[in-house]
């Protein structure tokens, strides 16, 4: 099976920008002690927010794990979460259940409750995935999403109906 998960790259900024909020916690801790009473509330709301973007995320890199997915001829199979992971065959992409769509250079897949969740499930995929490009090209190939036009592209589909259009607005300045 192809494989199409976070890379090195994105995992090790996910950890560092974790243990850079730890100081930042620790810190307005600190401070909280020794500053004047007046001070203390901007010193608070910095701990509770550095401390929850800290719990939030060694909550998703510890617990959850990363999201990724696994693919071959037959099927995509999604790991959500650190213990979860269903099989979806590519017959059944796009369906009520299962949609793509494309978001920029992302891919964007939302899970509907029919798979068994009790809320719409997401899952994007980005360039910085390892196997994003394979991937994004099989999807392509299956017809699952379409590769943006060129402007030149854009104008021959456009011309015979812009032609169209400007022969019935002669035609009615002729009359």
């Amino acid at each position: 099976m192809y494989v199409c998960k976070p890379g090195l790259l994105m995992r090790g900024i996910c950890w560092l920008l974790m243990l850079a909020l730890l100081p930042e916690v620790v810190f307005c801790l600190h401070m909280l002690t020794l500053c004047p009473v007046e001070e203390r509330t901007v010193y608070l709301g910095g701990a509770l927010m550095f401390g929850a973007l800290f719990l939030a995320l060694i909550w998703r890199l510890v617990r959850l794990g990363a999201a990724w997915l696994e693919y071959d001829d037959a099927k995509l199979v999604f790991h959500l979460r650190r213990d979860d992971e269903f099989a979806v065959p590519w017959a059944e992409i796009p369906s009520s259940a299962v949609m793509v769509q494309p978001e920029g250079r992302n891919l964007l897949f939302r899970f509907g409750t029919e798979l068994g969740f009790d809320r719409e499930q997401k899952l994007l995929l980005t360039p910085m995935f390892s196997g994003y490009r394979d991937f994004k090209q099989e999807c392509e190939r299956r017809g699952l999403i379409v590769r943006p036009l060129t402007a030149k592209q854009a104008y021959e589909q456009m011309e015979p109906y812009l032609a169209r259009l400007f022969n019935e607005v002669e035609k009615k300045k002729q009359k």
